[in-house]
């Protein structure tokens, strides 16, 4: 089985996670380091500013490691056999090329551009391919509370918002190509559910059912619990999502 939660820095990904990993059946998974954090060391950036001062091309080669990396890790536990839960899905993958695409767009030569445009038709490729292979997908939105910073998660406002648009856009595009009946998705919503940890119950009673527990379930949602519902934002008339 495999879980991936996605959503903007210092949603409560971490949080959820260690939560449900100590409880009796999320001990039965196994999870994957930062494989963003991994490439940024070994390559030597110890900032999100040390990633934006790189060259168009830096950035690509450099983005193409994070994902492989990511991609090689779920790949190697799935062909094991064992149980994954990740703090990150191919969305979020998607979602930062967007957001440091967007920041260059003004300044791109038409040779980069379309070095861009590749890269996204490749990373798109993947991100659908690994998708359908995920269980249970979980989004958290942003604005549940005060994330910590640190060299690697932003406190710009501004950006964060961003970075939250593009990823509920991007849920919302792969459950239509996908498809919701094998693509769950939830959102993660409330504050003190949160922290007592009901989100792990919600989860752990998802997954017993997905290995065969007694309860009936559909692997269209999640089943519900307090602070937790099967749902995703759907675009407005003009292409933006609420």
């Amino acid at each position: 089985m495999i879980i991936q939660f996605t959503g903007a820095g210092g949603t409560g990904k971490t949080t959820t996670k260690d939560l449900f990993m100590g409880s009796e059946i999320g001990q039965t998974f196994q999870t994957i380091p930062s494989s963003a954090r991994e490439i940024s060391k070994e390559w030597g950036l110890k900032t999100e500013d040390d990633q934006d001062r790189l060259t168009v091309q830096e950035f690509l080669d450099f983005q193409r490691a994070v994902t492989e990396r990511f991609l090689f890790d779920v790949t190697s536990l799935r062909e094991a056999g064992i149980n994954v839960i990740t703090e990150r899905s191919m969305i979020d993958h998607m979602g930062y090329t967007i957001l440091k695409w967007a920041k260059r767009s003004a300044t791109l030569s038409v040779q980069e551009e379309t070095d861009v445009m590749d890269f996204q038709d490749w990373m798109e490729d993947r991100a659908v391919a690994e998708l359908r292979k995920v269980d249970i997908l979980a989004f958290f939105p942003d604005g549940i509370f005060s994330p910590p910073d640190d060299a690697f998660r932003t406190n710009r406002e501004t950006e964060r918002r961003a970075v939250d648009a593009i990823f509920r856009g991007l849920a919302w595009k792969y459950q239509q190509i996908i498809g919701g009946a094998s693509f769950p998705i939830a959102t993660m919503s409330v504050t003190d559910p949160f922290v007592r940890g009901e989100h792990r119950t919600a989860l752990a009673i998802r997954v017993q059912e997905e290995k065969g527990g007694d309860r009936p379930t559909t692997k269209g949602a999640l089943v519900p619990g307090p602070g937790v519902a099967a749902v995703i934002p759907e675009p407005s008339g003009d292409g933006s999502v609420s």
